[in-house]
This record gives C-alpha cells, sequence and structure tokens, in this order.
C-alpha cells in the first residue's frame, strides 16, 4: 500500500470535522452537472454560459502523461463529487433551533482565534518591553488614533473600526482638536444621518 493510500485510508485525528446534513450532487461530470451546480447556487444565464463554454474547453485539452519526478495513477473525473454543501433549512428564529454540532464547532473556532489574538498581542507588548499589558482592545484605539492623527478621513477610520454610527467613531474626536464638529457632520451624512 503506498503512502497516500495509508494517509487517505486513515482515521481524521485532529477534531476539525462537522456531522452536518449535506446536499451532494451525483459523482461525474457533464454539461448536466455545471448545469445543476449553476441553477443551485443561482448564478445568472452568463455565468452559466461563461462555466458551459470552459467546460467545452476543457474537454478538448489533454493531460500530460508524464512528469519528470511525479508518478501518480490517472485521475477518473466521473468519480469526484464536484458539489456539496450544507443543506438549507428555514431560517431560524434563535439559536436554539440551530444544529447543536454546528453551533459547538463556530463555538470552538471562535473561542480559538480569540485567544489566539490576545496571546498574540500580549506577547508583542511584553517583546517590545511595554510597562502596560497589551490588549487588542488597546492596539485597536491606538490604531484609530494613530490614523486619526495623520489625517485619515474619519468616515474610513469608522469603516476600518466596524462603527455604525459617528457616536462610535466620536470617542477619537479629541485627536481633532478644531475640527471635531465638522468631522461628525461629515461622518454622519457619509453612515446615512446616524448618529
Amino acid at each position: 500500500m503506498s503512502t497516500a493510500e495509508i494517509l487517505a485510508n486513515r482515521e481524521y485525528k485532529y477534531g476539525w470535522t462537522t456531522d452536518i446534513e449535506s446536499e451532494m450532487i451525483p459523482r461525474g461530470l457533464n454539461e448536466d452537472t455545471v448545469r445543476m451546480i449553476s441553477a443551485k447556487k443561482d448564478e445568472p444565464e452568463w455565468m452559466l454560459e461563461f462555466r458551459l463554454k470552459a467546460y467545452r474547453n476543457w474537454l478538448t485539452m489533454k493531460e500530460p502523461s508524464k512528469w519528470p519526478n511525479i508518478a501518480y495513477p490517472k485521475v477518473d473525473y466521473q468519480d469526484i463529487i464536484y458539489y456539496s454543501a450544507p443543506k438549507q433549512k428555514a431560517t431560524k428564529a434563535s439559536l436554539d433551533e440551530v444544529d447543536p454540532e454546528l453551533l459547538r464547532t463556530f463555538e470552538k473556532h471562535v473561542r480559538l482565534r480569540a485567544k489566539h489574538v490576545c496571546d498574540v498581542v500580549a506577547e508583542a507588548g511584553r517583546r517590545a518591553e511595554l510597562s502596560v499589558d497589551l490588549t487588542p482592545k488597546m492596539l485597536r484605539h491606538s490604531f484609530a488614533t494613530h490614523l486619526m492623527d495623520r489625517g485619515v478621513d474619519l468616515g474610513v477610520i469608522a469603516s476600518l473600526m466596524g462603527h455604525r454610527s459617528a457616536r462610535e467613531t466620536g470617542v477619537y474626536l479629541h485627536r481633532l482638536p478644531g475640527r471635531a464638529r465638522a468631522a461628525v457632520q461629515l461622518l454622519s451624512r457619509t453612515n446615512g444621518g446616524a448618529r
């Protein structure tokens, strides 16, 4: 048995799987497969025509039979599933209706990512020998005030910070002496009048 077969046949051991009901199309590739995928994605007609043209062009191509220093079995393109997606269910009224397995996967990922960001930022602060413990929030606010000091448009800063209104970005206005009112008015207009 080859190394690839051994790896492919052993049980996945890293824990990043989610057993969610999926919708798959039958194996194989032909024009009907391309049409089915395009319909499932609700693509416009021009996109379907583009994909069909690409598929027809692919059919005329010859796969190289010999590669230097690489040996692999011939690919059976008719034994591949070309579309698989989680089954679409009705919109949920609350998180109580969401598949618990999906929630567990999401929570595991979010916790890991948030903790990782905090650890990286704290380590950067230690390496820089800062006298305070650096947090992601401090870094974020420092970034915003740095941009403001350099004259970056307040609307751009609000967008980068994920703010929905001028009031949220207002915590940085002390960096704009004499220009704060004009900046808030401009930001309010660009955010559709949000205050």
